[in-house]
């Protein structure tokens, strides 16, 4: 088994591991399958799954079944056209109508935007409800939003999460295209599956005490006042050319 079809093997299996579902029939459905998936997973190793047939195929029977529970919950749930606009109203986006025309792709199961979501200052609590991509920035400076969207996978800006009271990036979280600023926001911890930050990672006056051993940063980390244990570890990252810019800790 490759290490990059090892590493996505993982990263599925530590997403899937993190849902939570509205509707309580699915939530019950889903943890027999979550246990029946930890279990195999406990008793084997993932390169033993793999050259297993029989192991193999059990494995991905239940990991269908627990994809298909949510995207069955994503159908249900998502937004539609004019639920947006009346959220981009709500938001004090300008024209609303014509802001989610241009830039809303709403499909049955999921919501993209193609551009940047600028909520800085904003009185709206939530997102749009099924968002899984932001094209551009999303700017949640000192909003009221508290919560992203659970099947948000990518950010194709910067995530400005400075002053912000989102409590937790969501599991599924893999790319931000630009920086990620973690100053002065509520966040502990980063998505084990984020990948790739394509700007500058500030995690100064943060509460991060960790990040995840796969990610790559193209620009510099501002890290003054971080652990000194996360202050190594990020100096070993650049040492191994995941971090293209400096660690900043002045």
């Amino acid at each position: 088994m490759s290490d990059e079809k090892k590493q996505q093997l993982e990263q599925i299996v530590a997403t899937d591991s993190n849902h939570k579902f509205e509707d309580a029939d699915r939530q019950v459905q889903y943890e027999k399958l979550l246990a029946g998936l930890n279990l195999i997973v406990e008793k084997n190793t993932f390169d033993q799954i793999w050259e297993n047939v029989s192991l193999l195929a059990e494995f991905r029977e239940k990991l269908e079944a627990i994809m298909a529970l949510i995207r069955a919950e994503k159908i249900e749930t998502v937004w539609d056209r004019e639920k947006c606009v009346e959220w981009a109203e709500e938001a004090g986006i300008e024209n609303p109508e014509s802001y989610v025309a241009d830039n809303f792709e709403i499909f049955d199961d999921h919501i993209e935007i193609k551009g940047d979501l600028w909520l800085h200052n904003s009185q709206v609590r939530e997102l749009p409800a099924g968002l899984t991509t932001v094209g551009g920035d999303l700017d949640l400076y000192n909003s009221q939003i508290k919560v992203l969207p659970a099947g948000l996978t990518s950010i194709g800006g910067r995530l400005y999460l400075k002053d912000s009271q989102v409590r937790e990036l969501p599991a599924g979280l893999t790319t931000i295209g630009g920086d990620l600023n973690l100053y002065n926001s509520q966040i502990k911890a980063l998505p084990a599956g984020l990948t790739s930050i394509g700007g500058y990672l500030i995690l100064e006056n943060s509460q991060i005490k960790d990040i995840p051993d796969n990610l790559v940063i193209q620009l510099d980390v501002w890290a003054k006042g971080c652990p000194q244990s996360l202050i190594d570890k990020l100096n070993k990252m650049k040492e191994k050319g995941q971090i293209k810019g400096d660690v900043d800790i002045t």
